[in-house]
């Protein structure tokens, strides 16, 4: 039988190959903790945040922006009355469809396969590693030269938003979230690089303000079988191959070596 990589951290198993990967430490939360509590809504039932107007997260947060990928994502947190259940906690509560863990015959490696189908829009699972800063991440990718399990995630949001934020990582109407997953993270860290990819990558905020979180959702209808695949961005110093394969290929994986 498959080992489930998450050693039953995920409310569901995550089948291995029987070649394990190189060791790491699964979590099923981020392994930080941020800045600047964000208060909870006096919501009672796990309908409450979706229907009464007066929710605090419905109206203050954004909650009405969901479909606007623009925007800052916000979902009910620790200080809600509402309880684990409310509908508008989704990226808290860790993967939520089946996958497994493959070795991929292609120079990628490790891949992740769905095992059924995910609708479009679907969120799937968080991106987990420790949070490190801009400096921090510099370092690294001085010391790996080379794609890794560090993501680096920029969002461009109003300034009046910035300004409540009490991080010093960002500037004008720009944020920075750097996390590393090299030592710690979950299935995440398995997702491949892809020019068409089948994967949305969406920031969204639970707790506190800074840093964000970020997650995966399904960018369209996902068969089963399908390797989980995001775009790295649109940065590349021509320094790796991309072999993803796909019709619109463009020949070299996205890397950007500076961290701003």
């Amino acid at each position: 039988m498959p080992r489930d990589l998450s050693g039953g951290v995920e409310s569901m198993p995550v089948p291995c190959d029987d070649r394990p990967p190189p060791p790491f430490r699964y979590i099923r939360l981020p392994d930080a903790v941020g800045t600047v509590q964000l208060d909870g809504c006096a919501c009672e039932s796990r309908l409450d945040c979706m229907t009464n107007s007066e929710c605090y997260c419905a109206s203050a947060k954004g909650v009405t922006t969901r479909n606007d990928v623009r925007l800052p994502l916000f979902e009910c947190n620790s200080l809600c009355g509402c309880g684990p259940d409310c509908p508008t906690r989704v990226g808290q509560n860790g993967l939520r469809f089946p996958v497994r863990v493959v070795y991929n015959h292609r120079i990628s490696g490790w891949a992740v396969e769905s095992v059924g189908r995910i609708p479009a829009g679907a969120f799937i699972v968080e991106y987990l590693g420790r949070y490190c800063s801009a400096e921090d991440a510099a370092r690294l990718h001085d010391l790996h030269r080379e794609p890794n399990y560090l993501l680096n995630v920029v969002e461009f949001v109003p300034s009046s938003f910035v300004a409540s934020l009490s991080s010093g990582r960002c500037s004008d109407a720009r944020l920075s979230t750097h996390i590393d997953a090299s030592e710690c993270g979950n299935v995440s860290r398995f997702f491949n690089h892809s020019c068409e990819p089948n994967l949305a990558v969406r920031t969204f905020r639970v707790d506190w303000l800074s840093p964000a979180r970020v997650g995966f959702f399904a960018a369209r209808d996902i068969e089963p079988g399908e390797e989980l695949e995001f775009s790295y961005g649109d940065v590349t110093d021509q320094g790796r191959a991309c072999h993803c394969g796909k019709p619109r290929c463009r020949k070299w994986l996205p890397f950007d070596r500076t961290i701003t």
